[in-house]
C-alpha cells in the first residue's frame, strides 16, 4: 500500500487556534487503515487504538506502514493526553525511520502540548530539514509556538512562510491576519 501525508487537527486546551498534525494514510480496510482513519477524525473511537495495536502485531505489516500506524497511534495517544505514549510512538517510528518527517512533527506537537516549547521548535525545525510534503504545517505549528513564546517577529515569519506555501490555507492566513491588524509589517521581518 501506499503512504500519502495528510492533516488533521489537534486541539490544545491553552491555545485558541489549532496545530496541525501529520498523519499518514494507508488505504483499504486493514487494521492499519481504520488506525489512520481514526487519527484523522481527530482522536476516534473509544476502540481506535485496538485498531492501531492490532496493527503493529500484525507481523505482515510492512515497514512504511508500520512506521504510519505508529505515529497515527502517537496522534490519538496525543489527543487523550497520554502524552508519554505519544512520543514513545513518535520515538519508536523514529527508530525505523530517521528521516519520518511527519513523526517529528508530531512529537513536536505533543511538545507543544506539553509546553516543552524548546523542543517543539527543535521538532519542527528537524521537520523543515528533511524537506516534508506538507511544509506549512510545521511553519504554522513552530509559528504556534514561537507565539507562545512571544517571539512574535519569529511567530509571523513562520505564519508568512506558511501562507507562501500553501496559498489561501486558513489558520495561517487569519494569523498573517492578526498581526498585520497589530501592526506588524512583513517588511519588517
Amino acid at each position: 500500500m501506499r503512504t500519502l501525508a495528510l492533516i488533521i487537527a489537534l486541539f490544545t486546551a491553552w491555545t485558541a487556534h489549532a496545530q496541525r498534525a501529520d498523519s499518514v494514510i494507508t488505504f483499504g480496510t486493514t487494521d492499519a487503515a481504520l488506525c489512520y482513519s481514526a487519527a484523522e477524525m481527530a482522536g476516534g473511537a473509544a476502540g481506535s487504538l485496538d485498531h492501531c495495536d492490532a496493527a503493529l502485531k500484525d507481523r505482515t505489516l510492512i515497514k512504511k506502514e508500520r512506521i504510519a500506524t505508529l505515529i497515527n497511534r502517537g496522534i490519538l495517544f496525543n489527543h487523550r493526553g497520554d502524552y508519554t505514549a505519544a512520543i514513545a510512538d513518535f520515538e519508536a517510528a523514529l527508530a525505523l525511520n530517521p528521516e519520518a518527517s511527519a513523526a517529528y512533527v508530531n512529537r513536536g506537537n505533543t511538545y507543544f502540548s506539553t509546553r516543552q516549547f524548546d523542543l517543539a521548535i527543535d521538532d519542527y525545525s528537524t521537520s523543515l530539514q528533511m524537506n516534508p510534503r506538507n511544509p506549512y504545517i510545521a511553519h504554522y505549528n513552530r509559528g504556534l509556538v514561537n507565539e507562545a513564546k512571544r517571539e512574535e517577529k519569529l511567530a509571523i515569519a513562520d505564519f508568512v512562510r506558511a501562507t507562501e506555501l500553501r496559498p489561501g490555507w486558513e489558520p495561517a492566513l487569519t494569523r498573517v491576519q492578526q498581526y498585520r491588524a497589530k501592526g506588524f509589517d512583513e517588511s519588517d521581518l
